[in-house]
């Protein structure tokens, strides 16, 4: 699973086998581990499909890197137990649309697809900040 940097999103996460005995707790959280920093975001779990959904919250590294692995666990109760983990990536538009520290619109356009990069006057985004889509035309 990859999501990009400095966005806010709502995580959902689907597990295959989580212990039965935990099906009466009220007490999930996210705990997010992302370079060297660690949060905790609150968590509810959909026990129909396996699936937790991590409250909103932003990934974010800060290495000049197009992409860097995080890893989530998900915690139940109070003291918390480990449940399960995650390994997901996080990546940077603005790294991915640049050659040699300078943005480039078509390098940008062409994550599209792939990391859903996009071209705005700010440089390159990810398209989930922004309703309205931007195209530069190199001539």
């Amino acid at each position: 699973m990859s999501v990009p940097n400095d966005v806010p999103l709502r995580l959902e996460l689907q597990f295959a086998h989580l212990p039965v005995f935990y099906h009466n707790a009220h007490l999930f959280w996210c705990l997010v581990h992302i370079e060297e920093a660690k949060f905790k975001v609150s968590a509810r779990m959909i026990w129909e499909n396996y699936t937790v959904v991590c409250e909103e919250t932003i990934f974010n590294y800060n290495a000049e890197t197009t992409e860097i692995q995080a890893t989530v666990s998900i915690l139940v109760n109070k003291p918390a137990d480990l449940l399960d983990s995650r390994v997901i990536t996080v990546f940077k538009c603005s790294v991915l649309g640049s050659y040699k520290n300078s943005q480039d619109c078509t390098l940008c356009v062409a994550h599209r697809e792939t990391y859903g990069c996009t071209w705005c006057s700010e440089g390159c985004v990810s398209l989930s900040r922004y309703i309205f889509i931007f195209i530069c035309d190199k001539k």
